[in-house]
């Protein structure tokens, strides 16, 4: 016996296949009509074209939103990235020109330091009443038994031998080597400086005598000496070799009633100094 399955599947694939090519030949025409019909629906003023496009827009709009979230994503992640990338630059700039700032501000306090040490050297020197020549430290070259310094002037800008050397907190030495286009100054600690001296309230002379150390010894004070601690110490000028008046030190005393002068002048802090033109 035949079975008739087989006869009625080719029935149905026969009848089918007539109606595929129909549908497809109509769906370009039934989307063309369907769109004329959408516009002609969102144009009218009519009240039930009204219902039906704002039904339809209730219907869609849950859709319309899902598939919008994605793209939003996307959106707010290109934004968030390009913000990423312009805030990264940004910052790496700022850090540059912190780092510049950072440098410049260095610079102008090492300038306004050295502004400032001028104007009181020039201040100072205007006190004194003697011409002088301005000079630069440009190298130390003390030792365990002496202590000097080199500045950057010499026969060039008629630095002299013995001539006082000073800073703008007071005397620093005085030079003892004169050469072309420099001179070697011998600092107030040196053990062969000595000093005329005299205290501004006591007024009491003496000799200041260096010891290469940071603070020289008073000589040839008297036996019931009146000077006491903090009393500053000026240049008497006696033998002629400085000029009076200059700002040497404090007094100092220790236990043993020993008085030492602790000098103005900063020896880890010379850098401009003042060569005087005295001459006794």
């Amino acid at each position: 016996m035949i079975s008739s399955t087989p006869v009625k599947s080719s029935l149905i694939l026969h009848i089918s296949r007539p109606v595929k090519v129909l549908i497809k030949k109509f769906s370009l025409a039934l989307l063309f009509i369907i769109a004329i019909f959408g516009i002609f629906i969102s144009k009218s003023d009519n009240p039930y074209s009204y219902k039906l496009r704002t039904s339809v827009l209730d219907f869609a709009s849950p859709a319309i939103g899902a598939m919008s979230k994605p793209i939003n994503f996307v959106s707010n992640m290109s934004e968030s990235f390009a913000s990423y990338l312009f805030v990264h630059s940004k910052n790496e700039s700022l850090v540059q020109e912190n780092t510049m700032l950072k440098n410049k501000l260095v610079n102008l306090s090492g300038v306004a330091y050295e502004n400032e040490s001028l104007k009181k050297l020039l201040n100072y020197m205007e006190q004194i009443e003697y011409s002088y020549i301005s000079a630069k430290v440009v190298g130390n070259t003390s030792g365990p038994f002496y202590s000097s310094i080199i500045i950057n002037v010499g026969n060039n800008y008629n630095v002299r031998k013995g001539q006082a050397v000073v800073n703008e907190a007071g005397l620093v030495g005085r030079v003892t080597e004169v050469g072309e286009k420099s001179s070697r100054v011998m600092l107030l600690t040196d053990i062969n400086s000595n000093i005329p001296v005299i205290s501004n309230r006591s007024r009491e002379r003496s000799i200041m005598s260096g010891n290469n150390d940071n603070v020289p010894r008073l000589l040839y004070l008297p036996n019931e000496s009146k000077s006491v601690e903090g009393e500053v110490v000026l240049t008497s000028g006696d033998g002629e070799l400085y000029p009076y008046g200059l700002n040497v030190g404090v007094i100092k005393v220790n236990s043993n009633g020993v008085r030492y002068v602790q000098p103005f002048a900063k020896w880890h802090k010379l850098e401009h100094l003042s060569v005087i033109d005295y001459s006794g």
